[in-house]
Order: structure tokens, then sequence, then C-alpha cells
């Protein structure tokens, strides 16, 4: 087979061992279980009989993009494992999904349905018939599903366990028991869609694999993040041990920051097989990870870092002075609640700052509407009609403008391509007088091709639009009122080329700390401070207090160069990470 192969750790156990490798943040955790596997099918095992389950999607993306690049899987069981002899590789949900009986999965309108037929109240949106108080976040669909999910993947059968129980009394005047949602919620997945196939939700697919004892055909049984497991996944795992000759585990206990999910680090400390720790750190240097120890302040690992020196220190100031300072290519922001990324995305926005996101935050990459709408004003920028242009040649006269999307300073529309949701969202908010033809017509073309060339607009498009639209920052002036107009007129000011693939831009990431596992950068900015509610628990029960010690390890070694360390910026939390003086 083909590929690089890197040193075995813990070669005093073989490929075919059951043993669990136990990886501090940069260790090649993920390397380590791929080279197990990988010397496993050179021995003679084919992928059909090994089965990864992990705890993300992109981290069973990832290990499946690795073993096709070292040419043991082909495309289509890369890319489409459930088709293939790769359909045990995927998350702990999907892997289930695919040993228990066909369905179809729950949405969002499926939950909304049941909780207006069953109890007459919304799931989401605000104000539902149970309100006590219509100004909560949260109606009672929404908080009674919360508390559903939790009590499966806690293997709990009471709603009194779950964290949002307190709400839930609050709201609703008389809220139903465990038993009754469950018994009318499998009920109600029983009818099934309107194609008549029954449903399945996320809990669903973990409930009837445990309750049920089933299990993925195999021989190797290879498990990543199992610190990140809630108790019916760990069941669930625990349970099939016994049905494989090889049983793989990878875990980091000091990375279970999911405590409010359920996740424990004893699922990993407590299993019964060989251990091997993986003592150097690739990622994280010296210096950072001697503050990241003292950082966990028990029971840290004995790892060496494979680099001298890093940076940590104190900073203040506004988020946009590390991007002065330190470039936007490999730079993350973290913060421990998302009222605190609020604060920071504002700064990022206000100085046009492109920037990745998790939901609610406001991210270029959540906003597709604000994306698209900057990568087709980029992409017209400049750009000037020719007379007599050729479409096809992009030639005019005897000038020959080929692949070149510049000549002479000049951007000709011949050498613009947008993609269908850029041109459908510039027409959206153009005003009509730009257009020759009814925009009603432009907006159907639009909608209609795949991708729209700036050529064919010639014939769409008043020369207006070529004067007015084609201006970077000042053709935002001449759209349509739109909520982002001068975060989209700043960001247009800063960058000059669109940003078709957001996800893998060189811009900074802006997250939360649980929202950060598996990621990385150059230099993180890290906000000091936790809510007042977490400082009490961690004040009243020392269990909180050492989980809270490991979220702030997992933000900490994050950093693979610069670790700088926020202190004071936000009035309504209190510090917590120790002095770097």
């Amino acid at each position: 087979m083909s590929g690089e192969q890197f040193a075995l750790k813990g070669d005093q156990y073989p490929p075919e061992a059951s043993v669990k490798l136990n990886g501090p943040p940069g260790t090649g955790k993920t390397t380590q279980l791929l080279e197990r596997v990988t010397r496993l099918l050179d021995g003679g095992y084919e992928p059909s009989d090994v089965v990864f389950v992990t705890y993300r999607k992109e981290m069973a993306k990832e290990f499946l993009r690795r073993l096709h690049e070292r040419g043991y899987i082909s495309e289509q069981e890369y890319q489409k494992p459930w088709e293939n002899d790769t359909r045990h590789f995927g998350t702990l949900h999907a892997v289930c999904n695919r040993i228990t009986p066909d369905a179809a999965v729950v949405e969002k309108k499926h939950r909304r349905d049941f909780m207006l037929k069953e109890y007459s109240a919304k799931y989401d949106g605000r104000g539902s018939e149970w309100d006590d108080a219509p100004s909560q976040r949260d109606p009672i669909g929404t908080m009674l599903f919360d508390a559903y999910d939790w009590c499966v993947e806690n293997k709990q059968h009471s709603f009194i366990h779950a964290p949002n129980h307190k709400e839930i009394k609050d709201q609703a005047i008389s809220p139903p028991s465990f038993e009754e949602f469950s018994q009318a919620w499998s009920r109600y997945k029983a009818e099934g869609n309107e194609d008549g196939k029954p449903l399945r939700d996320f809990a669903g697919m973990l409930r009837e694999v445990d309750e049920g004892g089933l299990r993925p055909s195999g021989d190797v049984l290879v498990v990543d993040e199992y610190h990140d497991m809630t108790p019916i996944m760990a069941s669930i795992c625990e349970g099939w041990f016994d049905g494989f000759d090889t049983v793989i585990v990878g875990g980091d206990p000091l990375q279970a920051i999911y405590s409010y999910k359920g996740a424990d680090p004893s699922f990993f400390t407590d299993l019964d097989l060989p251990e091997v720790l993986l003592d150097r750190t690739y990622r994280v240097p010296s210096n950072v990870w001697s503050y990241a120890r003292d950082v966990i302040n028990h029971d840290p690992p004995e790892i060496e870092p494979d680099a001298a020196g890093g940076e940590v220190q104190a900073v203040k100031g506004d988020p946009y002075g590390v991007i002065d300072s330190y470039g936007e290519e490999s730079t993350m922001y973290l913060a421990r609640t998302q009222s605190q990324l609020y604060e920071i995305a504002d700064d990022l926005k206000q100085r046009g700052v492109i920037f990745r996101s998790q939901e609610g935050i406001g991210g270029w990459n959540t906003s597709q509407t604000l994306l698209d709408l900057f990568n087709a004003l980029q992409k017209v920028r400049d750009a000037r009609p020719v007379e007599n242009v050729n479409p096809d040649t992009g030639q005019t006269g005897m000038a020959r403008y080929g692949d070149e999307d510049v000549t002479e300073g000049v951007r000709l529309p011949s050498n613009v391509t947008l993609e269908s949701g850029e041109a459908k969202r510039l027409v959206r908010y153009t005003p009509a007088g730009y257009f020759a033809d009814t925009k009603k017509s432009v907006r159907s073309y639009a909608e209609g091709a795949s991708e729209v060339k700036g050529s064919d607009l010639l014939s769409r498009v008043e020369p207006s639009f070529w004067d007015d639209l084609t201006q970077g920052g000042d053709s935002v002036d001449h759209l349509l009122t739109y909520d982002a107009k001068d975060t989209l007129r700043k960001a247009l000011e800063r960058y000059d080329r669109p940003f078709p693939v957001i996800e893998s831009a060189p811009v900074p990431d802006v997250l939360t700390i649980h929202a950060s596992k598996g990621k990385e950068a150059d230099t993180v900015a890290l906000y000091d401070g936790i809510p007042g509610a977490v400082q009490r628990n961690i004040r009243d029960d020392p269990r909180e207090k050492r989980a809270e010690s490991r979220v702030w390890y997992v933000g900490c070694t994050r950093a693979a160069e610069n670790l700088l360390v926020f202190r004071d910026q936000f009035d309504y939390t209190q510090k917590y990470l120790p002095s770097t003086a």
C-alpha cells in the first residue's frame, strides 16, 4: 500500500492486540489509531472487517480521507461509506443507524408537528399555549425534547434529572412524565413520514442498539474520542467489545469537556485494556504546555513537547489588535460563553474582518447570504463591458484576454463567473432599475442556472450595473436595504478577492472553547472569565471544578505558537486562569 508509515507507539502491543491509547493534545492519537488499522489491513484484514466509530462527523471523514490517501480504500469508499465496505466507518450515531432497520431521519418539522398534535404546543419560536412566561427564550416543545434527548443519552427515565427540569417546571403548567412523552413520541415515529417510512431520531439510533443488543459485523473495533462518550454511547461500545478480536480505543480523559451532556473521563480511565500513553506533543510548545499543566492542576500527563518555546502572555485591548500583531491566517479567538463571543465578533465585523464561527455568532460561514453577496461583488469588481466582445473566446478586435482576469487594469464581464447562489442573491438585492429585462425574469434566470457568466449578463443589465455595482465597498450603497450592509462594505474595503470556500479559508476562527475541540491555530486569543453560575458550581462541587479545569486546558492547548490571555474584558465574568507573570 502507498503512503508513509509512522513508528508505532506502544510497540510492546502488536497491532492485533487490544489496547487503549491515551493521547494528550497534539500527540498524534488519531494517527496512531490509523497506524494500527493500516498494519492490520496490510496483514490480511479487509476494510469490511473494521468498525471505526468516533464522536464527531469531521473526525470520521478525516480518518476515511487518510485511509484513501494511503491507498487502502477507493474514492467511493471514502466519499460514500454507507454504500460500500466502509459502511461501518462513521460517528457512533451513523453506524448505529446503519445496523438498525431502515427508517427516515427525524427532521425539525416532525418534532414541530408532534408537539402541536400531541400537546397543542410549539416546538420552536416564541410562545405557546403552555407558556406561563411567553418571554422565555425556548418554548416548552424545545425544552421537553432537550430533556428527552438528555435522558436517553444518560440512560435516565425521569425528567427530574434533566439539567433544564426547573425551566420546564417554571414554564409548563403540567408537563408530561418522561415515560408518557417517550411513549407518545415512539407512537408518532412509528406512524412514519409522508411516504409511510418509520422515523428515527438521533437518540433513537442509540436507544435501539443499546436496548436491542445490536452490533455491527467485523473483527476489529476502533473507537476514537472515547472521552466524549455519553453513558449510552459507552454502554453500546462496551457491549460490543466481546464480539471483536481486536479492540483499539483512543481518548484523552483530560479533554472530557462535555460533562453537561453526560461525558465523563472515567469511561476511558476505567476501561480494562492495556494503556499506552502517547508522551510527545507535536503541536503544543513547551511554554504553552507548562501553562496548560498549571491550568489543569490535577493529574497532568507526563509528556514532552517536541518544540521548545512558545509565547504565553497576558494582553489587553480590542480583538483586532491580535490580527494587527499576528495576522489572521492562523488565529483563533476562544471564550467560555457565547455572550463573550458576540462582543468579539462585533469588533471584527466593524473592522471588516471575515471570520468563521459557530451558529448564532454571525460568522461568515453561517451567513450564506452575506458571503454570497461579498463573493459576487468581489467577482464583478472593476468589470467593464467591451464592445463586440466574443463571450466564447474572450476576444475583442486584436486584443486577447484568454484566461487572464485582468487586462490593462480592466476586468471584463466575459471573465466573471458567478455561482448560482451568488448570482441569485446579487439579483435579489439589486434594484430593478439596473436590469434591462424585468427583475423577475433575471431572477428566474439566475435561479435556474448552475452558474452565471458576466458575458451572459451583458444583455440583461443596464450599463449602470457595471458602473455602480462593480465598485467594491462603494457598490454596497447601490443595493437594496440589507441588515449587514455595513459589515459587507467594510469587508469589501478590506479584501480584494472572494472567499468561495470559507471552511478552509485563511481567516480567524471565533469559537467557544467547547466548539474548538479538534482544532488548532498558531495564535490563540483566550478570553479569561467565567459567568457567575459556573463560579458557584465549581465552588460547591469538586467534580464541577475538575470539569471546568478540563475546559480551559483544552482552550490553552489549541495554541501551536502563541497563547494570548485576555483579562478583564467583560464585567459580567470572573477570572479563572492563573496569572502569566
